[in-house]
């Protein structure tokens, strides 16, 4: 029986955690530019308004 050494076990938990973080990240970085922009197209009404 196979018993897996600590550093395979790190190894392996940092793989997950970069192929879980790689897509939440590019996720992320969508949904800042996505408010980012809401909020100038905010202030352009706003603008245009006065």
């Amino acid at each position: 029986m196979f018993t897996p050494g600590i550093a395979e076990l790190l190894g392996a938990f940092l793989i997950v955690a970069l192929w879980l973080a790689i897509p939440v990240g590019v996720l992320y970085l969508l949904y800042a530019i996505y408010k980012k922009l809401s909020r100038i197209e905010e202030h352009l009404k706003q603008n245009e308004k006065q």
